[in-house]
């Protein structure tokens, strides 16, 4: 009897959460369905926006946590006139490509909007932000001038007083 060489063909199960996760090279269909996300700053001062999201391609509700890229994306299809000026009427899909600091997203509006089922809506509905996202607010509750990414600004008007500091030894610094 011939063995079968089950590590060839074995694909891991996708595990599915409540964030939505991009594979490269594979396109996710989704429905945005908030107007209002909560804007956060991860760990490396980066602003996120986090959406409720259906995810057609994994048949669930999820929280869309994206960087800037998608949510430009997101806005400009928002309110486009061609688009019915509501992300929560079409269908989107999102392809992630290349790896790391490298990864590209590029977004693309469907032509036809899938019907949400009353248990796809309810289902949605479960997911609180402000429970999942830490330290996030609205962006209607932010001005402009708040959504500048990074870390913590400070006045750069007021010197910094480094008189008391000790001198350093280049040489001691490892890189």
């Amino acid at each position: 009897m011939e063995e079968k060489d089950a590590l060839k063909g074995y694909v891991f199960p996708k595990k599915i959460g409540k964030f939505v996760s991009f594979v490269e090279g594979e396109a996710l269909k989704i429905r945005v369905l908030t107007v209002d996300p909560l804007v956060a700053v991860d760990k490396w001062g980066g602003t996120k926006f986090a959406f409720i999201v259906y995810n057609f391609t994994d048949s669930k509700a999820q929280i869309l946590n994206a960087g800037a890229t998608i949510f430009k994306e997101i806005q400009k299809l928002h309110i486009d006139e061609d688009y019915g000026q509501n992300i929560k009427m079409i269908d989107i899909k999102i392809l992630a490509e290349g790896e790391g600091m490298d990864r590209k997203y590029t977004v693309t509006p469907l032509p036809k909007a899938t019907t949400l089922t009353n248990e796809q809506i309810l289902e949605a509905k479960e997911i609180v932000l402000e429970d999942e996202i830490e330290g996030g607010t609205r962006l209607s509750k932010l001005d402009n001038s708040a959504m500048k990414p990074g870390p913590a600004t400070y006045d750069e008007t007021e010197p910094i007083d480094l008189s008391d500091a000790e001198p350093m030894d280049l040489s001691q610094i490892p890189f």
